[in-house]
Parts: C-alpha cells; sequence; structure tokens
C-alpha cells in the first residue's frame, strides 16, 4: 500500500520533533524518579523495574499492529490518536493512587508511544525526498535524544520541588499540546487502495509482507545489534561510575548530561552526511568508533578523564548511528514503511530489555564491567556486517 501525502515541502518538522521529545522525555525521566515514586506508593524496591519494562513491553508488542494500521488509514490518524492514548495514560499515571495501576498506566503510555515513533518517521520518509530524509530524520532523532538532556533533568528537579506527579502531569499537558500542533500542522496522508479490506487482514498481510522481506530482517538484525551494543553496559552506567571511579550522583549526572549532549550533536550531524558519504562508509566508521570507545571505556577505569571523554566519544557515536539505520529501514519497503519503522522501533526496545538484562548479569557474575564491555563492542561489529549484507542484498533504494 502507498500513501501518498498532500506535498514533500509541507511537513513541519518541528511538529514532529516535539512529539519525539515527549516520548523520550516520558520513557526516560521514569528512572531516576522510580524510588520516589515507589516510596509514596509504598511499593518494594524488587518490583520498581517494571516501572521501565511495561512501557517498553507495550511498545514491543502494539508497535508493529499499529505501524501497520497506518499503512492501511494514514500516519497523521494514527499519530493523534497515539498522541492522545500517550497524554491521557501519562496523565493518569500521576494521578494513580496505588501500585498495580501505576504499572497499567505505563502500560497506556507505552501503547500511546508504539503508535506515535513509527507514525513520525513515516511521515518522514513520505513526504521528505531523499536527499534530505536523512536530515530530517536527524533533527527528529536529536530531539529524542535531547529529552535525556532537557527533559530528564526538568522532570526530575520537578519531582523533588514539588511531586513525582508535577512530572507526568506536565509531560502529559504537552502531550495535549503536540496533539493540536499534528491536527493543525501535519498535512493528511492517505492511502491509495486496499480500503475495501478487513482491517485485521490488511494488517496481518502487511506484517506477512514485512517479515518476508529478508533484506529487511538483516536491517533489523543490525538494529537490533547496535541498540544491545548500547544498553549491554549503558543500563549499569550509574553503577559503573559509583562502584569503579567512586563518583557521586551529582557528578554521574554531569557526566551522562555531557554524553547526552554529544549523542544529540552526533544525532544531527550524522543526519547531514547520510547522503554525502553513504550508510555502508557512516555506519562502518561509526560502529568501529564505538566499540574503540567502549572498550577504552571498561579498560581505562579508574582513571577519570580518559573514561568520560570515552563515554562521550562513545555517546556521539551512538548519535550518528541512529539516524542511519532508521534512514535505510525507511527506505527498503515504501509500500509498507509504517509497518518496517514499527518493527524496526519493536526491535530497538527488545534489544534493550535483552542487552540490559544480559549486560547485568555479566557485571553481577564477574564483579567486573570488562566482560559487559566487551560484548557491547562485538555487538558493534556485529552491526557493520549486518549493515554490509543488508546494503548488498538492496543495492539500491527507490521509491515505488
Amino acid at each position: 500500500m502507498t500513501i501518498h501525502s498532500t506535498s514533500k515541502a509541507s511537513l513541519p518538522t518541528p511538529t514532529l520533533g516535539l512529539c519525539a521529545f515527549i516520548v523520550g522525555w516520558d520513557s526516560m525521566v521514569v528512572a531516576p524518579i522510580a524510588p520516589t515514586i515507589m516510596g509514596d506508593l509504598d511499593a518494594s524496591n524488587h518490583i520498581g523495574s517494571l516501572l521501565v519494562s511495561s512501557y517498553a513491553l507495550a511498545y514491543f508488542i502494539f508497535s508493529p499492529l499499529f505501524g501497520a494500521l497506518s499503512d492501511r488509514i494514514g500516519r497523521k490518524t494514527v499519530l493523534v490518536f497515539g498522541l492522545t492514548v500517550f497524554s491521557i495514560g501519562t496523565l493518569l499515571t500521576g494521578l494513580t493512587t496505588s501500585w498495580w495501576p501505576t504499572v497499567a498506566m505505563r502500560c497506556i503510555a507505552g501503547i500511546g508511544g508504539g503508535m506515535i515513533m513509527p507514525s513520525i518517521f513515516s511521515l518522514i520518509g513520505d513526504n521528505a525526498p531523499p536527499e534530505s530524509r536523512g536530515k530530517a530524520i536527524g533533527n527528529v532523532m536529536a530531539m529524542l535524544l535531547a529529552s535525556t538532556v532537557v527533559g530528564v533533568p526538568l522532570g526530575t528537579y520537578l519531582s523533588d520541588i514539588t511531586s513525582w506527579r508535577w512530572t507526568f502531569g506536565i509531560i502529559a499537558a504537552t502531550g495535549l499540546a503536540a496533539t493540536a500542533a499534528t491536527v493543525t500542522t501535519i498535512p493528511e496522508t492517505k492511502p491509495s487502495r486496499d480500503i475495501a479490506s478487513p482491517p485485521a487482514k490488511a494488517v496481518a498481510r502487511m506484517l506477512k509482507a514485512a517479515l518476508q522481506t529478508p533484506v529487511l530482517l538483516t536491517t533489523l538484525g543490525a538494529t537490533f545489534c547496535w541498540n544491545a551494543g548500547l544498553q549491554t553496559i549503558f543500563a549499569s552506567i550509574g553503577n559503573f561510575y559509583s562502584l569503579q571511579l567512586s563518583l557521586r550522583e551529582r557528578d554521574i549526572a554531569l557526566v551522562i548530561l555531557g554524553a547526552g549532549i554529544a549523542s544529540v550533536a552526533g544525532s544531527i550531524i550524522g543526519g547531514r552526511f547520510i547522503r554525502r558519504i553513504g550508510i555502508k562508509i557512516l555506519m562502518t566508521l561509526t560502529a568501529s568508533g564505538a566499540a574503540l570507545s567502549v572498550l577504552t571505556l571498561v579498560l581505562t577505569a579508574p582513571h577519570t578523564l580518559p573514561v568520560v571523554l570515552a563515554h562521550i566519544a562513545w555517546s556521539f557515536c551512538i548519535g550518528v548511528g541512529q539516524p542511519a539505520l532508521t534512514t535505510l529501514v525507511s527506505e527498503l519497503k515504501p509500500r509498507i514503511r509504517g509497518t518496517a519503522l514499527a518493527l524496526n522501533g519493536s526491535t530497538q526496545y527488545s534489544a534493550m530489555f535483552f542487552a540490559s538484562l544480559t549486560g547485568g548479569v555479566l557485571a553481577k557474575s564477574t564483579g567486573s564491567y570488562l566482560l559487559p564491555g566487551i560484548v557491547s563492542a562485538l555487538f558493534a561489529a556485529c552491526t557493520t556486517i549486518a549493515i554490509h549484507v543488508a546494503l548488498r542484498k538492496a543495492s539500491a533504494f527507490q521509491e515505488d
């Protein structure tokens, strides 16, 4: 199914960037304020991870379904609906008074997030011409990453001076503002055919088409490796700095802030270089840099300066690579672009879940972060291999 837009020059990227920002803000702000939430709701510490995993699991399950639906009924419709569901789930998160309803509301917010992100990148793929598509995706990805630089500290500060409930309330209000901006500024997109098919049958056919496309599956493998390489050690980065370098929470926050800024810069730069040097060369250089940086990070501890510099370089490389992978997925199968990008998002979240669990087990069992660092570097190397295989299968990207 092909989606036709009104104009390739009319897509307001800032609106899409705002939508991406609030999704990143909502998903990332939970970690630093989780102890406060659990204390307020009288929940046990060992189940606190459910605040994150429930959101990720809902995103993982529902994103492909709504991505395929956007191929059938249009991107804007799914995006507006997703923003509404996301805002309601986030608002109700701040209004709940007991633990399990809070977890349920995180699931609802995750479903909304799973509708939003594939629709955003599909809209860019449908509207932006190939020569500027990578730049647009890089800019939106930078807004997503900027949520860790701006949104997370702001949300944590609000939680400290008022209540964690206000944090979610303000995110929800921003979500409603993004919904209004989407309704008024994003052009309508209409599917060109297959409207008469039953929704379930049409969605199932799109998912089947995506999963039977070898080049797409190979690219999703690259996405899995890329995100697993990040999360294998990043999920425990706070403990790493505390145990290996004896840094205080305030110092760790500053390091993560610097790394976040580097990732935003990398995303902007990466988006601009996709067409100049090609995805193959860009990802080869970026993956090599990520592997060397993360190895330097774990090998030079407990020396603070080289570790911090390696972390910043690593984050920059991750930022550069992310828009390249997303652009690649968006161009492989234009007829089912929403489905492909939704599967890409689900792959990211499955990699995060798998790698964070693996990295934690390895660090705990060995008493060191060296092995997680090596595994992270190996994942980066596997990303390069998968990209080369995918590009060899694709040979060229043509819009149908």
